[in-house]
């Protein structure tokens, strides 16, 4: 069930893209989303599968591993929804409370999402640098990460990626969709920093 709700959940999302809605002027929409991914991740457990001898076993299709590419997915959709409208350089963050599934008065804590967008000229020469505040008594909600400049991304990004990547991904970028009209905005012009 929790399977196909993050199915549900990525193509909504999708369908949002292809009309291209700013989901910002909709943030109780977003939420509620983000809300439905931590609901899925209170249900995640371990896979329990044999891990015998030498057997090599493919857990691609095992329910929890599906889950959680679900939720890693419908996450990263969330964000890219947040952040095709958001200016540059500024932080977006939404967090949504993870409780454990069999009850529900039980924190398990927060699933937190922060999104910066950085213009292709930024990350090409300057790369991604972004520091928490260190005296926030509080969970960070993002970590340190220092990125160098990474020069010029090639067709499609390529030369920011490995051999593996560039297979694995190839197909969804020949089919990327941006949420603003083409006129607006084409693939790799707004980078999103997750």
């Amino acid at each position: 069930l929790f399977v196909f709700l993050g199915d549900l959940v990525m193509r909504l999302l999708a369908r949002i893209r292809r009309v291209g809605f700013d989901m910002r002027k909709e943030r109780g929409a977003l939420q509620d989303l983000l809300q439905v991914e931590a609901i899925m991740l209170s249900a995640v457990r371990p896979a329990d599968i044999p891990r015998y001898g030498t057997i090599e076993v493919n857990v691609s299709q095992d329910v929890q591993a599906r889950l959680s590419s679900k939720i890693l997915t419908g996450v990263a959709e969330i964000a890219d929804a947040l952040g095709a409208y958001a200016p540059l350089d500024i932080m977006e963050t939404m967090r949504a409370p993870v409780t454990m599934m069999d009850n529900p008065n039980v924190s398990l804590g927060h699933l937190k999402m922060s999104v910066l967008v950085k213009s292709i000229d930024a990350v090409k020469t300057l790369g991604i640098d972004i520091e928490p505040d260190f005296q926030d008594s509080t969970t960070w909600a993002f970590p340190m990460v220092q990125i160098p400049g990474l020069g010029e991304p090639g067709f499609l990004g390529q030369n920011w990626a490995d051999e593996s990547t560039k297979e694995a991904s190839a197909e969804r970028y020949q089919k990327a969709e941006c949420y603003r009209p083409p006129e607006q905005e084409s693939i790799l012009d707004r980078i999103l920093v997750l």
